[in-house]
């Protein structure tokens, strides 16, 4: 359990970093949690300025970044994906290319928890 909690606060931290970035100081994150059946899900929303179909596209590619040189690894999402994939989840841009703001939704499967606990 305690190392599904670290990937789960890894993935936050990310997010909310990011988020606090894209919107520059000004804004909110909201995080919803929701179960359906055996998955459980959050989604971050952010009050940025969205992204277009380009960057959408290139999000999790590793080493792409939408920050200025040196402020960013371009690590961040593609390393947050695949640990939640190697968790049996998965997490994806949720929000649609060229709407205000962002929303990043990740599912993970319960039964993991339960198997480990």
């Amino acid at each position: 359990i305690i190392e599904y909690i670290q990937i789960v606060f890894k993935v936050f931290l990310n997010l909310f970093l990011n988020a606090a970035d894209a919107m520059e100081g000004q804004g909110t994150v909201r995080v919803f949690l929701s179960q359906q059946e055996e998955v459980a899900r959050f989604e971050v929303h952010d009050e940025g300025p969205g992204l277009d179909r380009e960057t959408a596209e290139q999000l999790f590619d590793p080493f792409f970044s939408t920050k200025p040189r040196g402020q960013g690894t371009g690590m961040g999402l593609p390393v947050s994906q695949r640990l939640i994939e190697e968790a049996g989840g998965r997490l994806w841009l949720a929000s649609e290319p060229g709407s205000s703001g962002c929303v990043f939704a990740c599912e993970l499967p319960l039964a993991r928890i339960h198997a480990e606990a």
